[in-house]
């Protein structure tokens, strides 16, 4: 999935990439691509800074060290200064009725990216819905990438 996704990431854009172990692993992708990656992911931004490209911009505020990213409301005032091309977003599971977040503070922060973002992809750790359908939340489309 995370090769699917990184084939999403085009020069000269501007992209936001989640915190999840499959985002870390397209982040890892990335090191030849001239664009701009903003995440609040800890382990996203270490991965993006092995290589001279992409350019990173790393979200600050509290750390929620189980998690591994940030959050703050700054970083949600914050993210209203951006249009990104693409938002990788992940997620535990999505299921029939919905998606799976961890914690308040994560789903506010996807919440706004999406709104900010002119597609969004969902990347899940589990699936209970057929490939390659459409997600519908908040009148927003998400694309899910699947196998």
């Amino acid at each position: 999935m995370a090769k699917l996704a990184s084939q999403e990431v085009h020069p000269g854009g501007l992209y936001f990439i989640g915190a999840s172990t499959t985002l870390m692993q397209m982040c890892e992708l990335l090191g030849q691509v001239n664009t701009t990656v903003v995440t609040n992911s800890i382990d996203n931004a270490i991965r993006l800074t092995l290589h001279e490209l992409p350019a990173v911009e790393l979200l600050g505020g509290k750390i929620d060290k189980g998690n591994r990213y940030t959050y703050s409301l700054e970083t949600l005032a914050k993210l209203d200064n951006y249009t990104f091309d693409a938002a990788f977003l992940g997620t535990s599971k999505i299921q029939a009725d919905g998606i799976t977040i961890v914690d308040a503070y994560d789903a506010t922060i996807i919440k706004k990216v999406i709104a900010r973002s002119k597609k969004s992809f969902l990347l899940p750790k589990s699936i209970n819905l057929r490939p390659r359908i459409l997600l519908r939340i908040n009148l927003l489309t998400l694309r899910i990438l699947t196998f």
